[in-house]
């Protein structure tokens, strides 16, 4: 008891001492707040939202900030990157050869009405069924930078010490290869402009990079 209680008298004098309760804030509460106010261009909010929706609040919503340990966030990142599919996000299994076992998945969305007034079955052979097991790189970057950059803004409020997603080890993204369109496509696009029309810069560009 003495030396927790010398700790925290330290911790206080160094401006290092968090609040127990603040630390006890789920991931999930605490990213509400990030939320309201942060300030970014509506493309990069949807797309960690969609991060957040599909990724990370199954998992991690409900665990207190202080007890998200770089343990724990290493074997997760392993999963995505060995047991998931990329298609529905389950954990089917994989094979010896590292391929996923067949599995099914729910339908949503419109597929899901049609067949709930069929009276047919909710759920259909997933397409990942058979490829290779865990999600692109791209994705899992994108997702634990989502992650990282909350739990720095946690670090900043005062909510925990350190951030335990710095510098952990991801699998490489290999860089996108630059797409152009043909020659073919651009005039195809032209040709269904209305009338009066001329081609925008975009496609200017897209027909002379096609044509190097």
């Amino acid at each position: 008891m003495a030396e927790w209680a010398r700790r925290q008298e330290a911790a206080i004098a160094a401006g290092t001492w968090i609040d127990p309760t603040d630390a006890e804030t789920t991931l999930g509460e605490y990213r509400e707040r990030w939320r309201k106010t942060k300030i970014a261009d509506a493309v990069s909010i949807d797309k960690t939202d969609s991060h957040w929706r599909t990724h990370i609040e199954p998992v991690w919503a409900g665990h207190p900030l202080g007890l998200i340990t770089r343990p724990d966030l290493k074997a997760w990142v392993k999963t995505m990157a060995t047991e998931q599919c990329r298609r529905c996000y389950g954990k089917p299994g994989v094979d010896r050869h590292g391929m996923l076992r067949a599995h099914t998945t729910k339908l949503a969305g419109a597929a899901l009405l049609k067949a709930q007034r069929a009276g047919e079955s909710t759920t259909r052979r997933c397409s990942g069924s058979g490829i290779e097991a865990g999600l692109g790189a791209w994705t899992i970057q994108g997702i634990m930078a989502h992650v990282s950059g909350l739990l720095t803004a946690a670090v900043d409020d005062g909510f925990i010490p350190v951030n335990p997603a710095v510098r952990l080890d991801l699998p490489p993204a290999r860089p996108k290869p630059p797409f152009f369109w043909h020659d073919a496509e651009i005039d195809k696009i032209v040709a269904e402009l209305e009338d009066g029309h001329q081609p925008g810069r975009g496609l200017q560009h897209a027909r002379r990079a096609a044509t190097w």
